[in-house]
């Protein structure tokens, strides 16, 4: 299985000399912004004391609550980068493409996932909704997954099927609250802690990645997910939180 990070978000990986292989990436650690004091467990404490919330998806800072979207449409104007990924990148059975991080200490209420088009050339092509839990690891900085079952389950549940086909249209409404207790809560990024002192460990941040899992190609074998010729739009409501510092 492999995982394509086509969301925006992180530190950009940049190449001068870029090549026809080459694609807009974005890697870890997703919060290389962040200047909290919580963040001294990746190195990360410029500046000592700030608020611990300065990490935000899409640039919305100070946004309390905004939505957010990405969408797969390689053949869309102004989607080179990702028509150029599915093209050189073999896209198989199991590989997530993911397209929303959910940064720590933000909360995601709603998710859409739609497509008002359709396109033949594509049948036989399934995927599925995906939650993936990425914690970064404290060596390499490298994300290690883990799939969200909850959320699958949350898709079937409300969806009635979490098997969408690509060559077709389709709508999907999903709320991303969980009953625990008397109390509903939205899915939240678990954020970063510090280690009490250099003899124990501090707590790395928990993000959600929310993406799109591919169940079956094309029929045809002739055909790639970088000829697909409709669109597919994932639109996620967000809420974050903010603080002064005095």
């Amino acid at each position: 299985m492999t995982n394509y990070n086509l969301y925006r978000g992180g530190t950009p990986e940049v190449r001068f000399m870029w090549s026809k292989k080459d694609y807009s990436k974005f890697n870890p650690p997703l919060t290389a912004k962040h200047l909290g004091a919580a963040h001294k467990l990746f190195g990360n404490d410029e500046f000592q004391d700030t608020p611990p919330y300065d990490s935000h998806a899409d640039g919305a800072y100070n946004l309390g609550n905004f939505v957010i979207g990405a969408s797969i449409n390689p053949n869309g104007r102004g989607m080179i980068s990702q028509r150029t990924a599915f093209k050189y990148q073999k896209i198989a059975v199991g590989d997530v493409l993911q397209l929303i991080w959910l940064p720590e200490d933000h909360v995601a209420t709603m998710l859409n996932l739609k497509s008002i088009n359709w396109d033949s050339k594509m049948s036989g092509a399934t995927v599925a909704l995906i939650v993936q839990n990425g914690t970064p690891n404290a060596d390499t900085g490298e994300f290690e997954y883990t799939e969200d079952t909850d959320f699958a389950d949350a898709v079937t549940a409300q969806h009635g099927s979490n098997v969408f086909k690509v060559d077709e249209a389709f709508n999907a409404m999903i709320s991303l609250y969980k009953v625990n207790g008397d109390y509903a809560v939205p899915m939240y990024g678990q954020p970063c802690l510090p280690a009490k002192d250099e003899s124990t460990s501090g707590t790395a941040p928990v993000y959600k990645f929310f993406g799109l899992k591919v169940l079956s190609l094309p029929t045809d074998a002739n055909v790639t997910f970088a000829d697909m010729r409709k669109s597919i739009y994932m639109s996620l409501r967000m809420e974050a939180f903010e603080c002064p510092s005095a």
